[in-house]
This record gives C-alpha cells, structure tokens and sequence, in this order.
C-alpha cells in the first residue's frame, strides 16, 4: 500500500527557499557593495581638512569686503553641431554700490556638473557698463556651474561666486 502524504508537507520547503532567496539577494548586495566605489572621496583627507581652516578664512574676508556680486550665462542655440554660443558676464559691487573695475583679474570656470571633459577655465574682460565678460562656446544645452573668481592685485582680496544655469532651446 503506497503512503499518502499529509496535507501541506512542503510547507517547510516553502520556508527554506525563502530563506535561500534572501540570503542570495543579500550575498549579490554585498559583493557590488564591496567591488564597486569604495567610499574614498579623497587621498588626502588631513591635507584637506587643514586646508579647509584657510577656506574659512578667505570666507571671512570675502564677507569683510562688503562687495556683492552676480554672474549670468546667456546662451543661444545655433551653433555648429548642437553648440551653444553663449556669454558669462559677471558684475561686481562695493559697499558704496559702485562697479569695481580696476586693480582685478577675474577668471571663470563653466563647468558640466554631470560629465566630466566639459569644463572651460575663461578670463573675463572689464567692460565700459561696469561688467566683467567672455564669450564661450558650450557643447550642448543642459545644466551648467560657472564659478567665477576676482583676485585683486594690490592686496590680496579674492571675491568668489558660482551659480547653475540650464540652457534650454
């Protein structure tokens, strides 16, 4: 006489292969948790944090300045393959509210925050209506940071700003 088996034996099967799925999910988890990016943001994480002191304190002395400043990116679709030619215009202000013109170098980056290689490093020219100006060519339309910073020459004031545009057609 062959043996009936009971009701709901493979219940336990049920368990065991539920068991069997989360530790591999897990296992998979942990190994791109562990073959991919490390955490390493920087090699010279003391260096850094010294030089982050200086930093704080070029901050300080940009606030001591008094000065305020803004920097735009227009840009317009139209150029060769896809480019954009576009003009980062920067402008500065004293306490008094007048243009500061003489005595600095300001140069800009615009960088592509998403992809690397798109980055252009620009010296901007004063300009007789009190702005700081150069032309550029951008790849494509999209998102992009331009950090512009102006060094005085006979002291050592440095005035640092950046803002993100998205170009759109």
């Amino acid at each position: 006489m062959a043996k009936v088996r009971q009701k709901g034996w493979w219940y336990p099967y049920i368990f065991v292969g539920a068991f069997g799925v989360v530790l591999g999910v897990n296992l998979t988890l942990l190994y791109f948790a562990t073959s991919t990016f490390n955490g390493l943001v920087s090699t010279t994480a003391y260096d850094d944090g010294i030089a982050y002191n200086k930093e704080i304190a070029v901050a300080r002395a940009q606030d001591a300045l008094g000065w305020t400043g803004q920097v735009t990116l227009d840009g317009q679709p139209g150029g060769v393959d896809g480019a954009w030619p576009a003009q980062v215009t920067a402008q500065f202000q004293d306490e008094a509210g007048q243009a500061v013109l003489r005595g600095m170098t300001v140069t800009a980056q615009v960088r592509r925050p998403t992809q690397s290689g798109y980055d252009q490093t620009l010296a901007l020219h004063a300009n007789a209506d009190g702005h700081w100006s150069s032309p550029v060519t951008l790849p494509f339309q999209g998102q992009w940071e331009v950090r512009v910073v102006a060094q005085m020459e006979e002291r050592e004031a440095v005035y640092r700003m950046r803002d993100r545009f998205i170009l759109t057609p």
